[in-house]
């Protein structure tokens, strides 16, 4: 049996052995450093979200402010258009 296997086969039969290479190893730790990562992530995920949202509710009020000024623009122009008539009488 090569080295490999005898230390496989002591991992999966000697529960001793098997947490001093979790020890070993910090498994735990980086395992709860996972966690708390997908946490994180997860979080920054609904940030990003409502961020999102109110994106587009700032392009929606933006496509409406420069709507109104399209329709000011307009009546200026006309208020412009009446002022010159008025100087031509």
């Amino acid at each position: 049996m090569t080295l490999k296997e005898e230390f496989l086969k002591a991992l999966m039969e000697d529960e001793k052995f098997r947490y001093a290479v979790v020890g070993y190893l910090n498994l735990s730790e980086l395992r709860g450093a996972l966690t708390r990562l997908a946490e994180a992530q997860a979080r920054t995920e609904e940030r990003v979200g409502r961020l999102e949202e109110a994106l587009n509710r700032l392009a929606e009020a933006q496509a409406r402010t420069e709507e109104r000024i399209g329709r000011l623009e307009e009546a200026l122009n006309r208020l412009a258009e009446a002022q010159a008539r008025t100087e031509e009488r």
